[in-house]
């Protein structure tokens, strides 16, 4: 028994020893491999060129063709706290020193484009046109007579044979006539000739007079057009500050005029979002909070992006603005006529950066490879191979080199 137990008890101790050598695996080197324990299979990269990759046996999920990632592109923009502001806004001033005399419109109501408003005292101005019409007409008439000139033509053909009868009565007689007659004679043909040219340059005085004249008319014209206060577009007056009686300066403004038909939307746009031509030009939703804590939704264009960044930091923008068509909406008990967006009204500017770019395919990219696998890179997928070449390549996590 006793050498039973001796004979069992070295036996256990070597089995024990040579149970933890095998757990921790032989491990060898040579100059060409290495070899791992536990035959783990090594995931290995043929010599070649710098940059040469490997395909793993990891798992990856590619992107697919024509696909982008979230961070890779974004959709739309939400500009907060916009405005609507107006387009067509004038404080309409007077145009001429004077007393307004007239006011043809009261605060609400619609105007078209050149519609009058209002008159300043025109009553010289009036006087002054009436003159200019008559200097005018005088000026005409002078450069119209001809009878002038007809005189001083028929004085020259008179002239004229009175000299030629002379003339040859000298040569006939040479003493039946003093020389002193002759020349008077051709004196006297002389003058009329200058006075017909007298005639012809007061004719052209005369119609330069008129050029004139109808000038300082025109003039007259103006200045009573400017006397007539005229609406700068179709739109509304909110406010008028002037009435008959009161005396205006030129410039000072009388009422104010507003073109509700078409609004302007302005927001700022964080420049870390998108720059100005990616959002110039493209679609928007805007949705504006109306009094009577009211919404409306509108559709509209970009139509400015500024070029310019203001602010700085995290705070930098650039300004954009949409101009939108407003409508015209009927109350139901008045049955009055309103307009459905009021300027001065809060908004919220929603702008689509890929409407206009519908369609668009993102390309897939060809890994580096070396100049033997480029030309079989560039060949065809075929029907087997079709889901590889729709993909992205993504890089191993890990590899290991054979030396």
């Amino acid at each position: 028994m006793s050498r039973t137990i001796a004979f069992l008890i070295p036996a256990a101790l070597a089995l024990a020893v040579g149970s933890h050598a095998l757990s921790q695996g032989p491990l060898t080197a040579s100059s060409s491999k290495l070899h791992f324990p536990n035959n783990t299979p090594s995931k290995s990269v043929s010599p070649g060129k710098a940059g040469d990759l490997t395909k793993t046996t990891g798992s990856a999920t590619p992107l697919e063709l024509g696909k982008a990632s979230s961070n890779e592109r974004q959709l739309s923009i939400k500009v907060e706290r916009a405005l609507v502001t107006l387009i067509n806004d004038n404080r309409v001033p007077a145009t001429e020193l004077g007393m307004m005399t007239l006011l043809t419109v009261k605060e609400g109501d619609s105007v078209e484009l050149g519609a009058a408003l209002a008159r300043i005292d025109d009553r010289e101005t009036l006087a002054k046109q009436r003159i200019a019409q008559s200097e005018l007409d005088a000026a005409l008439a002078t450069a119209a007579n001809e009878a002038e000139l007809e005189v001083a033509q028929k004085a020259v053909e008179v002239s004229q044979a009175e000299l030629d009868q002379i003339k040859e009565i000298r040569e006939k007689s040479p003493g039946a006539v003093a020389l002193s007659e002759v020349r008077k004679y051709q004196f006297q043909l002389d003058k009329a000739i200058a006075q017909v040219k007298q005639a012809i340059n007061e004719r052209e005085i005369a119609k330069l007079t008129a050029g004139a004249k109808q000038a300082q008319l025109d003039a007259t014209s103006v200045e009573l057009d400017l006397r007539q206060i005229k609406s700068p577009f179709k739109g509304q007056v909110v406010e008028i500050y002037k009435h008959p009686g009161d005396w205006v300066q030129a410039g000072e403004a009388i009422m104010h005029v507003v073109g509700l038909d078409k609004v302007r939307v302005k927001g700022m746009v964080r420049a870390s979002a998108a720059t100005s031509s990616e959002v110039l030009g493209k679609p928007v939703t805007i949705t504006v909070n109306a009094s009577g804590d009211k919404q409306f939704t509108v559709q509209g264009i970009i139509n400015f992006a500024s070029p310019v960044v203001e602010g700085v930091g995290e705070s930098r923008h650039f300004r954009v603005h949409a101009d939108v068509t407003n409508e015209v909406t009927i109350d139901p008990v008045t049955q009055q006529e309103t307009w459905k967006i009021q300027p001065g009204s809060s908004a919220t500017m929603n702008i689509d950066l890929v409407a206009a770019a519908s369609g668009s395919v993102f390309r897939s990219f060809k890994p580096v490879t070396d100049d033997a696998n480029s030309d079989k890179n560039d060949e065809p997928a075929s029907e087997g191979n079709a889901d590889a070449a729709n993909t992205i390549p993504t890089l191993p996590s890990t590899t290991s080199v054979e030396r």
